[in-house]
């Protein structure tokens, strides 16, 4: 997160990465997303398939190849669901940071996958989070997931008509409509991350239009983000709306009170390349 952070504090400009590849495949996609910034260079190259759970596979596999920017020789190469699942929630979480009071207690997650379980890690890491619902697609799923990481928390059913009043919410889930009604609460901070589909959103339009709105990239966000490029087809919102993270992390944008903040992330090459570089300088075990 921190890296992130200072990343964007330094100058970086989420606007000027070239734009992923999306090859559509029988079972999927295959993504293809280079970037550059210091001294490293990076490509990932990914699967997503979505009906792999239901075999027991992960639903996105790949690589990530880190390079030296200037003689383009390999420094690491690391497993790409790792790290995605790693800077998705590392992201997620400076925005969180960012947009949240220091003293919240509740958090809600939608989804019991990996992404799931980073933000979990993530949220916990940067606030003293006392409750947790799990929302999953089965009440076995949300109970293991609580058991799996001994958690004292809630049980329930992912429900697209419910109403949700905890403080930070977290929508895990890949869904393409979307998987909760609204929130109660005017200083809620939800993040949505399912999806980088123009036709896959996990929010209501009903709830986008009166929030206040963040994401990862603009160019991004209106090509990619369903939960941002609906809303503006359907004329709920419009571009102008829209802050960056890079705004928000620079001050230049503070949060805006009055209204649910809301942090719509797509995944972007640069934040790939600034986590696999941060990692490049860690000594990990080969257990790990």
């Amino acid at each position: 997160m921190n890296a992130i952070r200072h990343a964007l504090e330094d100058g970086l400009d989420p606007e000027q990465e070239v734009q992923r590849m999306q090859v559509p495949t029988a079972a999927g996609q295959l993504l293809l997303m280079p970037a550059q910034w210091g001294a490293h260079v990076g490509v990932k190259v990914a699967s997503v398939s979505p009906s792999n759970p239901t075999l027991g596979l992960p639903r996105i596999q790949g690589l990530y190849v880190l390079l030296d920017s200037q003689t383009l020789s390999v420094v690491t190469v690391l497993d790409a669901a790792e790290l995605t699942a790693l800077r998705t929630a590392a992201v997620s979480a400076l925005a969180v940071d960012c947009l949240a009071s220091p003293s919240v207690e509740s958090l809600a997650l939608f989804g019991t996958g990996p992404q799931a379980t980073s933000h979990l890690h993530a949220i916990r890491a940067i606030r003293a989070i006392r409750h947790v619902t799990v929302h999953g697609r089965t009440l076995e799923r949300a109970r293991h997931f609580l058991e799996e990481h001994e958690l004292e928390g809630t049980a329930a059913l992912v429900d697209d008509g419910a109403t949700i009043d905890d403080e930070i919410i977290v929508c895990a889930t890949g869904s393409p409509t979307p998987i909760l009604a609204d929130v109660s609460r005017v200083d809620a901070v939800v993040v949505a991350v399912g999806s980088h589909e123009p036709d896959r959103r996990e929010l209501p339009g009903s709830l986008v239009s009166r929030s206040a709105l963040y994401v990862d990239g603009l160019r991004n966000a209106l090509t990619e983000n369903g939960n941002i490029v609906m809303p503006v087809s359907e004329g709920a919102i419009s571009p102008d709306m829209l802050v960056t993270l890079s705004s928000l992390v620079r001050g230049e944008a503070p949060r805006t009170g009055g209204h649910p903040a809301l942090f719509l992330s797509s995944g972007m090459s640069w934040q790939d390349l600034v986590v696999a570089t941060a990692l490049s300088d860690v000594d990990i075990p080969e257990s790990a």
